[in-house]
């Protein structure tokens, strides 16, 4: 039994329902954007200040002729021990704002006790968890200030999130689901109860089975820092599926446009009885504790697919997401 097979066995035997059918735009091999030739990306740096808590955040907006407005806010939340600048180095995501209507927002994790900046996620991690520092509320008033700063409704922001990141993400999307629009996760996982005015909310989980941080499993991986117990993929999307009811019959594609030498991509997708995908995973037999499409940080992180351009899954979700009415 290969990989991927033993893999799916264990979720069926998990009685846990996926479902998959990503579309094939995925595939592309990772190239610059070029969403629009007449923007450019202007990255600025400021603080905010909520209650005695300032933190620095970087924000990457495109600048166009003619001008344009933006339409939505991505929140780019860091991964525990890395901080605004690495991430946007790491993932490329200041390439999303080239298209003149998304800006992207990245805040830090706290600094006040040690240099390691880390996201209280309720169950990780660091000196953020022991000191019990309310990222949630943090993180909602940075959102709040954008918004009124660029004029964008509720249900115009998405959290997308890295590692612990990820986890506050979810976090975030589970204590203020009428803020945010959808949640973008990658390789970070979290149980939560996310509330009945969560049902409107998109998820798109991106996982890989050979991540030794956080275990795809979950438990306590092998190369974690932290020693936390993490939730496995499965405890982790299960709420958001539930209370998403997306309940149609299982649909498991396999991506192998989107292979690499050492990776293979699956997805599987959650439908609501209308067939509108609520949750998406995608799962990257042998990828490790990584951003896909990024070549940086790879050995101990473990394995990144090289093939799949992160950006352009992103833009797809988000326009998938802005046609559904709330």
């Amino acid at each position: 039994m290969n990989q991927i097979s033993r893999r799916d066995a264990v979720l069926r035997a998990l009685g846990l329902v996926w479902l998959g059918g990503i579309g094939l735009v995925h595939a592309d091999a990772p190239q610059p954007d070029q969403t629009s030739t007449a923007c450019t990306v202007h990255v600025t740096t400021a603080s905010y200040a909520w209650k005695d808590d300032a933190r620095p955040y970087r924000l990457a907006q495109g600048r166009c002729t003619p001008a344009t407005a933006p339409e939505r806010l991505v929140v780019a939340l860091h991964a525990g021990g890395s901080d605004a600048r690495a991430m946007a180095d790491y993932t490329g995501l200041d390439a999303l704002a080239d298209d003149g209507r998304t800006v992207v927002a990245y805040p830090q994790g706290d600094r006040r006790v040690s240099g390691l900046l880390t996201w209280n996620a309720g169950h990780c991690c660091g000196n953020a968890m022991l000191r019990n520092v309310d990222d949630v509320s943090y993180v909602r008033g940075l959102i709040a200030l954008l918004r009124a700063r660029f004029g964008l409704p509720a249900g115009a922001v998405y959290l997308a999130g890295l590692s612990n990141g990820a986890m506050l993400a979810y976090r975030l999307a589970a204590s203020a689901p009428q803020e945010i629009a959808g949640v973008i996760a990658v390789a970070g996982t979290v149980a939560t109860s996310p509330p009945p005015a969560a049902a409107r909310l998109r998820i798109l989980h991106v996982h890989g089975d050979d991540d030794q941080h956080v275990p795809w499993l979950g438990g306590t991986g092998q190369r974690t820092l932290s020693g936390t117990e993490h939730a496995s993929v499965r405890d982790t999307l299960q709420p958001w599926v539930q209370v998403t009811q997306a309940t149609q019959p299982v649909e498991i594609v396999r991506l192998a446009a989107l292979d690499d030498a050492r990776t293979r991509v699956t997805s599987y997708r959650y439908r609501d009885a209308a067939g509108v995908v609520r949750v998406e995973l995608i799962g990257i037999a042998g990828g490790g504790h990584t951003w896909p499409g990024s070549s940086r940080f790879t050995g101990w992180l473990g394995e990144a697919n090289r093939t799949m351009n992160m950006n352009r899954v992103m833009r797809e979700f988000m326009a998938d997401a802005s046609e559904m009415t709330p």
